[in-house]
C-alpha cells in the first residue's frame, strides 16, 4: 500500500498443527474502501499443503481497478513466497 494510507486491524489468527488462518480488515482513507483480507494455509497430506487467499469488499464503495490489481499482485507474491518456503522445508504446496 505504498500509494495509500490504510488502517489495518487484525481480526483473527488461528494456528494449529495442521493449519494457519489469518484475517485482517483494512480501511483505505483515499478511496473510502473497506476490505477484509484472509488467507488459509492447510496441510493436505504428508507431502502437500493448500494455500488460499482472498479479499472481500466490506464497504459500500467498490474497489478501484488499480487497487484490485495491486492486491491481486500482492496475493500472488505471498503465495509464491509461502510455496518457496514450503518446498524448501520439504512440503509441496498448491495454490
Amino acid at each position: 500500500f505504498d500509494e495509500y494510507e490504510a488502517t489495518v486491524s487484525p481480526m483473527r489468527m488461528s494456528i494449529s498443527e495442521d493449519s494457519i488462518l489469518f484475517a485482517e480488515s483494512c480501511k483505505i482513507k483515499e478511496t473510502g474502501c473497506s476490505l477484509v483480507y484472509e488467507f488459509v494455509f492447510r496441510k493436505a497430506g504428508e507431502n502437500s499443503s493448500i494455500f488460499s487467499a482472498r479479499f472481500m469488499n466490506a464497504g459500500e464503495r467498490s474497489i478501484p481497478p488499480d487497487l484490485h490489481e495491486s492486491l491481486m499482485a500482492k496475493i500472488e507474491i505471498l503465495a509464491t513466497s509461502i510455496k518457496a518456503y514450503a518446498e524448501k522445508n520439504g512440503t509441496n504446496l498448491r495454490h
